[in-house]
C-alpha cells in the first residue's frame, strides 16, 4: 500500500483506479481508505474497482462504505473489467 501510495501522490491524474485487496504491506481496504479520509477524494471524483480473492470475500464488506464503486473476484477477465468502467 505504501508504494502504491507514492505512486498515487506523484501522479494523481487517475480517472479510476482498480486495487487489489491483497497489497504487500497492507491492504487495498486501507489504501482506500486513506484516499477517502485523508485526500478527501470521494467516489464520484475518484472511482476504485477493488480486486479479491474468494477467500478474501468476507474481509471486503466494508468496501461500499468507502466508496468502492465495483469488486472483482480474481482471476480478473476483461469482461469484468470492461463491465467494471462502464
Amino acid at each position: 500500500a505504501n508504494e502504491a501510495m507514492d505512486n498515487f501522490l506523484n501522479n494523481n491524474s487517475f480517472d479510476m483506479i482498480f486495487v487489489d485487496f491483497n497489497l504487500k504491506d497492507s491492504n487495498g481496504l486501507h489504501f482506500v481508505k486513506h484516499i477517502r479520509n485523508e485526500i478527501k477524494l470521494t467516489a464520484d471524483k475518484l472511482p476504485v474497482v477493488l480486486m479479491f480473492t474468494q477467500e478474501e470475500l468476507g474481509t471486503q464488506s466494508i468496501a461500499p462504505a468507502l466508496g468502492v464503486v465495483h469488486k472483482i473476484s480474481k482471476p480478473v477477465t476483461v469482461t469484468e473489467c470492461y463491465h467494471a468502467l462502464k
